[in-house]
């Protein structure tokens, strides 16, 4: 759904990926893998699961964020890309400093100045036969949910966090897949899985990530997420009718057919 391969604007003639975005992508990899080291490290102050939860998504945001700089070429990519560094740099304000961390800030500064100039070559306008805005921000958002879960509950992760921090990366892969049974979960059966995990949040937490789950669903239920599941428009079929008359005759014999292509068997 987030793209499709192929060339976008920008590319060479054999469809390679500039070098400016290959860079600007490289960069942004490794400030989220410094992240990601630094927090399976130390996670203080945060506990170790919340630890484990936001290095999760920072690692999973990453890779969708590159995959679509390098296949799609889409603004969303980098402009996801370009959040997934403000999530590492507020990470940068939550953990204690140390050499790693200013390693992993370098980076990310690196990694920003690289997404944001013009050097990453993105399209100009969305695809044609692309997804609408809001299908695409629904697994966006949902790969950031492990996030939320862990900043809102920093001192303790409670079960329900984690269980809804997994169910929120198992849909994000499966509406991406165009699965309707992934939109019908986050339509109704997230929300109510949700519900725990922010009762057990600490209030301003509970309150974040209820407000996360509410846009969720919101989303969920616009007209543009259901038609990324179901388009109004089907796409072609792979299979083309042949006149009678064009085909060879020893193909028509073979099938059971006359030369106006009636089964002769009746």
């Amino acid at each position: 759904m987030l793209g499709r391969a192929g060339a976008f604007p920008g590319t060479r003639d054999n469809g390679a990926v500039p070098r400016a975005s290959l860079v600007a992508s490289a960069v942004f990899g490794t400030a989220s893998l410094l992240w990601a080291a630094r927090l399976g490290w130390e996670a203080r102050p945060l506990s170790p699961g919340a630890g484990a939860l936001l290095a999760v998504s920072l690692l999973v945001g990453a890779t969708v964020a590159i995959a679509g700089l390098l296949v799609a070429g889409g603004r969303w990519a980098r402009r996801f890309a370009m959040g997934m560094v403000a999530l590492q740099l507020v990470t940068a304000v939550v953990l204690d400093p140390d050499s790693l961390w200013v390693a992993a800030v370098a980076a990310s500064l690196l990694a920003l100045a690289g997404l944001f100039g013009p050097w990453p070559t993105v399209r100009r306008l969305p695809r044609a036969d692309g997804p609408p805005a809001r299908a695409v921000l629904i697994p966006l958002v949902l790969v950031v949910i492990p996030a939320v879960v862990a900043l809102t509950a920093p001192r303790r992760v409670t079960g329900w966090g984690i269980g809804l921090a997994i169910l929120a990366l198992v849909l994000a892969g499966s509406y991406a897949r165009a699965w309707s049974a992934a939109l019908w979960v986050l339509r109704l059966a997230f929300p109510l899985l949700a519900l725990p995990a922010i009762l057990t949040a600490p209030r301003w937490g509970g309150t974040v990530l209820a407000a996360a789950v509410a846009g969720l669903v919101w989303l969920a239920w616009s007209g543009e997420a259901r038609l990324a599941i179901a388009p109004l428009v089907s796409p072609p079929s792979a299979v083309y009718p042949i006149p009678p008359e064009l085909t060879p005759p020893e193909i028509l014999d073979a099938a059971g057919l006359d030369r106006r292509g009636r089964r002769t068997d009746r």
